[in-house]
């Protein structure tokens, strides 16, 4: 059992903990296994909270796709691989034909409603009975899901010339929040060498905010 960290992911131990024990437990003994006794353990012995049917129920944010594909949520994409690039703006009056580049990695509208309802959900029924490392793993998963969500529809409402500079702005300034507090997550289990590679998906994401930011402030100047 392993779990393919590579490239920078962005999953937290808090959530590979879950999926280490729940495929050691159903490979080794699979018949007398059941999810409520997986938990109970993982609550008492691992994460010292009652967390663990809110651990596995943040994964299922993807099922509020309309068609679900295994391993490559439409968030994830968006926020790993798809960020900003493709996409295309002009001065207003009409839209660039290249800014429909990989429209289906994306949400549409529709399925970015029900994730937030998804996770405006998820936060309220979050309950703890003191405060670790493991909480704080999963609301800073909960925190980088909800930009992924927010970097989609800005995408969205850029391509449909209902967002601007202000609203990338405030995605910008939600990231470097977002990169400060993953710093200390990361240095609490994480080997520090490997870091920068963590780091690498924010960096080329800032990179690209500060990009259409200025893209904003040239065609201000037209």
């Amino acid at each position: 059992i392993t779990d393919w960290n590579d490239g920078g992911s962005l999953t937290q131990l808090v959530s590979n903990l879950a999926t280490y024990i729940y495929g050691a437990c159903f490979a080794w003994n699979h018949e007398t296994n059941n999810f409520k006794n997986i938990n109970i353990y993982l609550d008492r012995y691992i994460y010292h909270n009652e967390i663990a049917e809110s651990v596995i129920e943040l994964g299922k944010y993807n099922l509020n796709q309309d068609v679900v594909v295994p391993g490559m949520p439409k968030l994830f994409a968006m926020f790993y691989g798809h960020q900003l690039d493709g996409l295309n703006f002009d001065i207003g009056s009409y839209s660039d034909c290249a800014a429909l580049i990989s429209q289906k990695e994306v949400l549409n509208y529709n399925e970015c409603e029900k994730t937030a309802k998804f996770l405006d959900d998820w936060i309220s029924n979050l309950t703890y009975k003191k405060k670790n490392n493991y909480i704080n793993e999963l609301l800073f998963e909960y925190r980088l899901i909800k930009h992924a969500l927010n970097l989609n529809l800005t995408y969205l409402r850029l391509r449909d010339f209902r967002a601007g500079k202000k609203d990338i702005e405030v995605l910008l300034n939600d990231l470097k929040i977002i990169m400060k507090d993953y710093k200390k997550i990361w240095n609490k289990v994480n080997k520090k060498s490997d870091f920068k590679y963590s780091m690498f998906r924010f960096e080329m994401l800032k990179i690209k905010y500060l990009h259409y930011i200025s893209l904003f402030e040239k065609i201000e100047r037209l």
